[in-house]
């Protein structure tokens, strides 16, 4: 009988993982191994972080949790819609009939973390943070991880291991050995920096309607993206095409002013010296995308979240995929009564071809060609109103159809395949 899992990986998937198994069943024991630092005691990085936006899939394996919804809430900021601010200074708005969440990732780290240490001892769950997992042995059924305080690994053993570890997963490194496990990881055609405005003005966080999203863009293809916070912030990134881009070869703060004045003058006026001087020196970031089957191994192993199914953050989906992997797992945990050697196979096949379609509408849907950008927003409308006049024929438009949990990503793939063929043909022609 499983009784000791392990998990890697203590971001919002693991940590979630973690609060589902434990409210679930008396006998488990749970293990939760990461490889960075406390959040409450490390200085947070945040070259690298995308804003999270969380929606109704996402909140619906949240809410199961007994007081977690509330407690992210509290935390959140409703965006009941979107802004796409042209050059020519017009603004194009779409609205919400339900909002999502905008907040930072690790603030909802934290409340997972205080809800966790508030409703269970040491005696069922145990985290470690600075410890990095090394290799996974399959066979013998255990995990071995490095801590800097530590003058030698250490090696766990477990009865059943789930990686929540991300793209450059550990565990799924480890499933690279078995026959017949199929693995695709490539990086998607661009780069991206994040953009952080903590010292925006009240006025100007009004001005800039802090319940929209916010979006940019100009004819090579570079987007700026911007999501108000809860706590009076504004958080972003910038997305730019690898090749032959001008941000590569910013050589100063002075140019990088220069930049953002001449392509984005609304969003330079928010930003002060210091925050240039910042986004000058963060490193160009490289989003991998990960596509692999099966999902387990056995009945000992599991991979989730970006372990399995990483993907590009252009539609928002990787964190609310994750969690909805959580709900998932425990549906068939109640399906099939705790019995492992069912669940994990079942996952696999559930979830597979729902979330590959995900990976591949992630990286092909929106356009790096202005042409096909405007074809895309004429196609978005067409579907509001095909929507509205045969609900029973039509799904809704892209974004309501990802954020509903009700429809799976493999039937909105299915519908957009052609678009989706189309998109990807003129990412190779353009790059």
């Amino acid at each position: 009988m499983v009784k000791n899992i392990t998990i890697i990986g203590a971001g919002p998937s693991g940590l979630l993982l973690a609060l589902y198994l434990l409210k679930r069943d008396v006998q488990y024991q749970v293990s939760i191994y990461e490889r960075q630092c406390h959040p409450a005691t490390s200085l947070i990085n945040k070259s690298r972080t995308f804003p999270l936006v969380i929606n109704e899939r996402g909140m619906r394996a949240i809410a199961e949790i007994p007081g977690l919804k509330d407690a992210v809430e509290k935390i959140s900021l409703e965006i009941w819609g979107s802004i796409f601010h042209s050059s020519s200074g017009k603004e194009r708005k779409t609205t919400r009939t339900i909002p999502l969440i905008s907040l930072d990732r690790t603030a909802l780290t934290k409340v997972f973390l205080d809800t966790l240490e508030q409703n269970y001892n040491s005696d069922r769950c145990k985290i470690y943070f600075d410890h990095a997992c090394t290799g996974v042995d399959l066979i013998n059924k255990q995990a071995t991880f490095t801590n800097s305080d530590l003058n030698s690994p250490i090696t766990v053993d477990y009865d059943l291991i789930i990686g929540a570890d991300g793209a450059r997963s550990q565990l799924r490194k480890s499933f690279q050995d078995l026959s017949l496990f199929q693995l695709e990881q490539k990086y998607i055609n661009n780069s991206y920096k994040s953009i952080n405005l903590s010292s925006i003005s009240s006025q100007d966080f009004k001005i800039l309607e802090p319940d929209k999203i916010h979006t940019w863009r100009i004819k090579d293809g570079t987007v700026v993206i911007l999501v108000p916070q809860y706590d009076g912030s504004v958080s972003g990134v910038i997305h730019f095409p690898r090749n032959n881009n001008q941000i590569m070869n910013l050589q100063n703060e002075g140019e990088v002013k220069h930049f953002f004045e001449q392509n984005f003058p609304q969003v330079a006026q928010f930003m002060s010296t210091s925050e240039m001087s910042t986004f000058f020196n963060r490193p160009n970031g490289n989003s991998l995308t990960v596509r692999c089957n099966p999902y387990h191994y056995d009945k000992f192993a599991l991979l989730i979240g970006d372990a399995a199914h990483a993907m590009s953050p252009s539609l928002g989906q990787g964190c609310n995929c994750a969690l909805e992997d959580v709900r998932i797992l425990n549906e068939l945990s109640n399906e099939y009564a705790d019995q492992w050697g069912e669940i994990l196979p079942e996952f696999t096949k559930r979830r597979v071809s729902d979330t590959q379609a995900i990976v591949k509408l992630s990286n092909y849907t929106l356009p790096s060609v202005s042409s096909l950008a405007i074809e895309f927003m004429i196609k978005q409308r067409l579907a509001k109103i095909l929507y509205k006049l045969f609900p029973q024929h039509f799904l809704p438009p892209l974004f309501d159809a990802l954020n509903d949990s009700s429809i799976a990503y493999k039937d909105i793939l299915q519908q957009y395949q052609g678009w989706v063929s189309k998109v990807k043909k003129s990412q190779a022609t353009f790059n």
